[in-house]
C-alpha cells in the first residue's frame, strides 16, 4: 500500500509542480478509513497517501472524513465540515479520494474539475 501511495503522491506532485505553482501546494485527502463506512485507519490508503505526502514533499496536506476523528489523525488538520462545498474546496490545489466516504455531495468535485482543478479518485467511483 505504501508503495502505490508513493507512486500516486508523487505523480500529483509532479503535475502540480508543472502547473508553476510558486506557493507550496495545498492538498486535500478525502477518506481515511481503511473502506468505505469504515473508521478503522489500519491498511488506510487514504492515510498512507498522506504519510507519503508530508514525508517527501513540500506540500501542505489536511484531510476529510466524517468517520474519522480529528484525533486519530492529529498529525494533519481536518477539513471542517461546512468547508465542504464549492467554494471551500476551491482553496485547494488538488483534491485526493482515497475513500468515497458517505456523508458528502461528491458532485462539488465534478463541478472544480470542470474549473480546472486537480480531481483524483483512487477509488472506484
Amino acid at each position: 500500500m505504501q508503495e502505490q501511495a508513493a507512486r500516486i503522491g508523487d505523480r500529483i506532485m509532479k503535475t502540480l509542480r508543472a502547473k508553476d505553482h510558486s506557493q507550496r501546494p495545498k492538498v486535500l485527502v478525502v477518506g481515511m478509513g481503511s473502506d468505505r463506512g469504515q473508521s478503522d485507519l489500519s491498511h488506510s490508503p487514504g492515510k498512507a497517501l498522506a504519510v507519503h505526502l508530508l514525508s517527501e514533499h513540500d506540500v501542505y496536506v489536511e484531510f476529510a472524513d466524517p468517520l474519522v476523528e480529528r484525533d486519530a489523525m492529529s498529525f494533519i488538520p481536518q477539513l471542517e465540515d461546512a468547508m465542504w462545498g464549492v467554494e471551500g474546496l476551491r482553496t485547494f490545489d488538488a483534491i485526493l479520494v482515497a475513500v468515497d466516504q458517505n456523508g458528502y455531495d461528491y458532485t462539488v468535485l465534478d463541478q472544480l474539475e470542470r474549473e480546472g482543478k486537480i480531481i483524483e479518485w483512487l477509488c472506484r467511483r
